[in-house]
């Protein structure tokens, strides 16, 4: 990916994230049948997920399946709007985080690879 890419890519996640902060938890988004509130805890319950497993696999453990919607996000739908919200950046932070210290390598995240941007 280019730096021009990137830059382009992160204006857009920024400006995604922001009109996700800016509007009613309960406003529906063109993700059908999706409210903000949905929508953002569909995204920290995901990121908590994805940072969790590569923790696991930068300490050694063994790959394992990822948890599904089901086990990992009624958590993230219980809390309240701006709590799920402040846990949609810390998670996302936290994966940006984890990538930054480990470098460029590859990492294998059940059956798929990533390699930090």
């Amino acid at each position: 990916m280019t730096t021009n890419t990137q830059a382009q890519a992160i204006d857009e996640v920024g400006e995604f994230i922001g009109t996700l902060i800016t509007n009613r938890p309960e406003r529906l988004t063109n993700c059908r049948g999706w409210t903000v509130h949905d929508l953002t805890a569909h995204l920290a319950a995901g990121a908590a997920e994805q940072a969790d497993l590569i923790e696991e696999r930068l300490a050694g453990k063994p790959e394992r399946a990822t948890s599904s919607f089901e086990e990992r996000e009624p958590a993230y739908r219980a809390l309240p709007a701006d709590e799920h919200r402040e846990r949609h950046v810390g998670e996302a932070t936290r994966v940006a985080e984890l990538h930054a210290a480990h470098g460029t390598a590859t990492i294998q995240l059940t059956g798929r690879e990533e390699t930090p941007p």
